[in-house]
């Protein structure tokens, strides 16, 4: 692995463990401003507020797990591509029922023109 794949590798892991931490304040920093996320259901998260909005809202409403199965990293230049294999369970906040479970992949976009790597592009794939 090279030394921008291993801080690539870095900022994903930060990521994941802001997420099952569910630390917006931590998430907001890996985040670039221009961050747009497609989730698997094509709803689309444009920007840093709307992104960190709807990442509160989902907090509130689920208990998130997820383990990364596998995940292949490329850089060239400024930009780096991750894809992740993940499996990820969300459970409603005081349900009772068992938690919905998913097998996805994610695919991250990364970005350094402003210095350190940040999360750009965030691309959920179910399947």
């Amino acid at each position: 692995m090279t030394y921008d794949q291993s801080q690539v590798a870095a900022v994903r892991k930060a990521w994941i463990a802001a997420v099952l931490a569910e630390d917006i304040d931590q998430l907001a920093q890996l985040m670039a401003d221009d961050i747009v996320v497609v989730r698997s259901n094509g709803q689309v998260a444009a920007g840093k507020a709307q992104l960190k909005k709807e990442m509160l809202e989902a907090f509130k409403r689920y208990d998130i797990e997820g383990t990364v199965v596998s995940s292949e990293i490329i850089v060239r230049e400024n930009w780096a591509i991750g894809i992740d294999e993940v499996d990820s369970s969300r459970t409603p906040m005081g349900s009772i029922e068992g938690a919905l479970r998913t097998h996805y992949k994610a695919v991250f976009v990364f970005n350094r023109f402003d210095g350190p790597w940040k999360v750009a592009r965030v691309v959920e794939l179910i399947g």
